[in-house]
């Protein structure tokens, strides 16, 4: 998964988002508290970026012989900025993708067959949002799982034969 020789562990060629491999690699070094980094995996919104960069990067340096490389793979080079690394609405919610690709990764390596996503009662979720640009932008998102360009995991989404019509006329009338 990571490059890891010799025991290093600065970065990987394998995971597309650098905090998935900055929290497994935390996770690993076993100087960290693994019930944070859980609670920042499902919920990332209620910690401060510098409340996770000191406990994933600060107190795993003596773990490691190299410094971690947000450089040196080509994809992550955008992440150097420590700004961004845990921020997952950066970029258009890049990482957010990378972190699903990761799972799906992850899973595969696990000797599973890969993520299957299921989206249960889709119309509710998209009925809920009352800002017309922000039900585009989860449609777009609708889009991008059933072209597989940004997960190619398997997604399912339960919805009822009424919001399939409505759907369709909304997309007939404009």
């Amino acid at each position: 998964m990571a490059k890891v020789l010799k025991g290093k562990w600065d970065f990987s060629q394998v995971l597309d988002s650098p905090a998935n491999f900055i929290a497994l690699r935390a996770w690993f070094s076993g100087r960290c508290d693994k019930a944070i980094i859980e609670d920042w995996l499902f919920q990332a919104g209620n910690y401060k970026q510098k409340q996770v960069y000191e406990e994933l990067v600060h107190k795993t340096r003596m773990t490691y012989r190299d410094e971690l490389s947000l450089s040196n793979p080509f994809k992550w080079q955008h992440y150097t900025n420590n700004s961004i690394v845990f921020n997952f609405k950066s970029e258009a919610y890049a990482q957010c993708w990378s972190t699903l690709r990761d799972i799906n990764t992850l899973a595969c390596a696990s000797r599973l067959k890969g993520l299957i996503i299921l989206f249960d009662e889709f119309e509710d979720i998209l009925s809920n949002i009352t800002n017309i640009a922000h039900q585009k932008a989860a449609f777009q998102n609708i889009f991008h799982f059933f072209a597989g360009n940004q997960f190619n995991g398997m997604s399912f989404f339960a919805v009822t034969p009424e919001f399939v019509d409505k759907c369709k006329k909304v997309i007939d009338h404009g």
